[in-house]
Order: structure tokens, then sequence, then C-alpha cells
């Protein structure tokens, strides 16, 4: 696991069981993360998780996505575009369709496909399963 794909933030409640945990945007807090262009984090966004490890108000913790997580992720935003993009040019070009007609098909579905990513994201961000660590720094 790479250590530049985490978040920092600090737990700001804990009550019932669960935690929410403050994590604010750029600076070390992201620690270059590789999905930064695409993760929507701005300003500081909260994270409503279950409280594992005992944690309490004010401890320093570590995010990190499981790897279940991130393969979820290179799929949605790698496999299945490809995948969409070879789909569409193959239909293109056995529907007899001319290369500029081609291309822009297959421009429009990944527009389209990612339009949807971004109406659906939220969905999708409540999957993400995250580890945390305390950090003693």
């Amino acid at each position: 696991m790479n250590e530049s794909d985490c978040h920092r933030g600090i737990v700001e409640r804990v009550a019932d069981g669960e935690m929410t945990v403050a994590v604010g945007n750029g600076g070390d807090s992201c620690d270059g993360c590789s999905l930064g262009r695409v993760c929507g984090l701005s300003g500081v966004t909260r994270f409503s998780l279950k409280n594992e490890g005992g944690f309490k108000a004010g401890d320093r913790v570590r995010l990190t996505p499981s790897e279940g997580s991130r393969y979820v992720a290179a799929l949605l935003l790698g496999g299945i575009p490809v995948l969409l993009l070879v789909a569409t040019a193959a239909g293109a070009s056995l529907a007899g369709l001319d290369e500029d007609l081609m291309a822009l098909a297959c421009v429009a579905t990944g527009g389209f496909y990612f339009v949807l990513l971004r109406l659906l994201g939220r969905r999708a961000d409540r999957s993400v399963r995250w580890r945390v660590e305390k950090i003693c720094d």
C-alpha cells in the first residue's frame, strides 16, 4: 500500500459507536493522492465512520481506502470507459459508419459515461471502505 494514498484528518465527534472525521483538502491532508483530480474533496469534508478503534474527539487519524475500494475505483475510472470505447468503436465499425462518425460516437459515449458517473458519484462515495489509524505525530 502506498503511503501517499491516504487522507489525514481529525476526529471531531464520537457518539453511538460512530465518529465524524474532518479532512481538509490539499496540503498534507491529501498527501499527494494520485486520484486527487477526481476525488471531489474541496474545503473540509466530513466522513461519518464506525468507531471500531476506540477513537476520541481530537485524535489525529489517517484514512486509507481498502484494497477492494481501490479496485472498484480503478474499474470505474479506467476499465469500464475503455471497454465502452472499444464496444462503441466496434459497433460503429460494424454499422458501417465512417471514421469521423465513429470518433464522434466514442467521444459521446465517453462523455455520457463520465456525466453519469458524476451524477451517481455520491452513491459510489458511500461504498468506499476506509481503514482508520491513529497518527501520533
